[in-house]
Formats: C-alpha cells, structure tokens, sequence
C-alpha cells in the first residue's frame, strides 16, 4: 500500500523530472537556434569569402591589363624618343652645314660687289635658307623638349603604377583569407 509521503515523494519526483525535461526541451532549442545562427554566420562568411575572391580576380586581370598597357606605352615612347632624337640630330647637322656654308660664301659675296644683282639674289637665297634653317631647328627643339616632357610624365605613370603594382602584390595590410575566416568561426562559436 502507498502511503501519503510516497504519493508526495512520487509527485514531487515527478515535477521535478518534468521540469528537468522542460529544461532540456528549451535548453536543445537553444542550442537548435544557436546553431542555425553560426550556419547562418558561417554561409555569410562564406558569401563574403567568394565575393572577396572575385574581387581579387578582377582585380589581377585589372593589373594585368595596366602592365600590358604601361609596356606598349613605354616602348611606344622609347621609340618615339629614338625618332625625335634622330630627326633633331639630323637637322642640327643639316642647319651646321648651312650656317657654315653661310658663313663660308659671306665672304666671297662682299668681294663680288661689282657684280650686284647676281650677288643680291645669293645673299637673299642664302639668308631664306639660314631663316628656314634656324626655324626648323626652333621646331625641333620645341619637339624635343615636348617629348622630353612627355618621358617624364610617362616615366612618373609607370612608376605610380609600379607602386599600385607592388602594393596590391603586398596586400595593402589585410589579413589572408583563410586568418579571416578562422578569425569569424571562432568568435561565432564564442558567441
């Protein structure tokens, strides 16, 4: 026969156990949510992984494509410098000439003064000819410093993308991917 105290024992045994159940019940939905919160987290982190890959992608077909374009640049440069190098050299040794052509018919020109007419028309071919040559030397020398300018300014592009170059290569001071993601795992189970 159960008497009043077992009944009470029992009962309240029973309570206990149904709220230890209760516990358990709200303790594994707990955990439940807690763990579609890091699943949660973790395809978030992932999403943000690809996303950053992707980025990263872009932008070494960026960098690539600034070197291809910086190294046409620099040969087309170097190759127009050699032109106008040339071409300035060329006529300064054409314009030498004249000057000394010049130089060299002044003379005999004011020893044929008798023969003025013939003399005059020399003396103003001549000096027609010094003008053009002393204009064309101008040009020239007015190109070479707007290629000389132009070198610098694509000397001082390349070396700003050398610089880009070197630092996207570096990093620019981010943490590696894989840092990241065991640094958001890690404070995702913490939480």
């Amino acid at each position: 026969m159960i008497d009043a105290q077992s009944v009470l024992f029992l009962f309240t045994a029973f309570t206990t156990v149904k709220l230890e159940m209760q516990k358990l019940s709200d303790g594994s939905e707990h955990i439940a949510k807690a763990k579609g919160q890091t699943c949660f987290q973790l395809l978030e982190v992932q999403r943000k992984v690809s996303a950053l890959e992707s980025d990263s992608c872009m932008l070494i077909q960026s960098l690539e494509l600034m070197q291809q374009e910086r190294a046409g640049l620099s040969a087309k440069l170097l190759e127009q410098s050699a032109f106008y190098t040339k071409v300035a050299e060329e006529l300064n040794a054409k314009f030498q000439d004249q000057l000394e052509h010049f130089h060299s018919h002044r003379c005999t020109i004011g020893q044929r003064k008798h023969s003025m007419g013939q003399g005059n028309e020399k003396v103003k071919r001549h000096k027609l000819n010094l003008r053009t040559a002393i204009t064309r030397f101008n040009e020239i020398r007015g190109l070479n410093a707007q290629i000389v300018a132009e070198n610098a300014e694509m000397k001082e592009y390349i070396m700003q993308m050398k610089c880009r170059a070197s630092d996207f290569k570096v990093g620019g001071g981010r943490p590696p991917v894989y840092l990241y993601i065991h640094l958001t795992a890690h404070s995702a189970t913490e939480a």
